[in-house]
């Protein structure tokens, strides 16, 4: 009997304890991205990125425009803040279904050949212990991208759902399925990524660091197209000319 009721209060006072256990915060990651060059259309300059990663596999990223990724369902929300629209895309991204018919023909020629490699170069980045890997990209059209990514594995949170979020804006990009793939072989975050694209001679950098980390609630609707904004068809060739 007595044993009975010993097990009764440990358990009560279990279920107290792990009822006033706070929530786990979200993860906030605010970078600084620097953009130089003449390739033509593109914008050169600094901007602040800020990137959300949530618990339940829920992410978000603000740059120019706001992508938001979810499961269940699995989707990828794309918002325009400055036209106030926003393009829900089921998951798996289906390239074919996101371009203009007219352009369909188009897309064989975008297709990334991807070459990564691993490398045993360190270096500290901030606060962090990096590794470097090198990224390779070119395709049909003449373009060429390099890119090195100094990648770290001390940050405390779940590498896997950024990972998601990476991978779902690179299938969005004309040829960018092969780069989706390859991404899921580098381990970890990358606290400074930096670009070189040339494309037949004119050429454009950019440049993207990490500057803090901070473990917070996300406000109310993070996660989720703003109250008014109007839902849209989503175009992948605009998306990538930055229109």
């Amino acid at each position: 009997m007595k044993n009975n009721i010993l097990r009764a209060l440990l358990f009560a006072a279990l279920a107290t304890a792990l009822l006033v256990l706070p929530a786990a915060a979200d993860t906030l990651l605010t970078l600084e991205n620097r953009q130089e060059g003449n390739l033509p259309g593109a914008q050169t300059g600094s901007s602040t990125v800020e990137v959300w990663l949530g618990d339940k596999r829920v992410s978000r990223r603000d740059d120019k425009t706001t992508m938001i990724f979810t499961q269940n369902p699995d989707r990828l929300v794309v918002i325009d803040h400055q036209a106030k629209t926003f393009s829900p895309i089921d998951l798996p991204v289906n390239l074919a279904n996101l371009v203009p018919e007219d352009m369909q023909a188009m897309l064989p020629m975008f297709k990334m050949e991807v070459e990564v490699t691993e490398t045993d170069e360190t270096r500290t980045i901030g606060d962090w212990q990096t590794k470097r890997w090198n990224l390779t990209l070119s395709n049909a059209t003449g373009m060429v991208v390099n890119a090195v990514l100094w990648m770290t594995t001390d940050l405390d949170f779940d590498y896997e759902t950024f990972r998601q979020l990476s991978m779902r804006m690179a299938e969005l990009q004309p040829g960018g399925e092969g780069m989706a793939e390859k991404l899921q072989s580098i381990p970890g975050f990358p606290v400074l990524t930096e670009t070189a694209i040339d494309l037949r001679g004119t050429t454009f950098k950019t440049f993207e660091e990490l500057q803090k980390v901070e473990e917070k609630d996300a406000p109310s609707g993070t996660y989720e197209a703003p109250k008014g904004y109007t839902e849209k068809a989503f175009d992948a060739i605009a998306n990538a000319a930055g229109g």
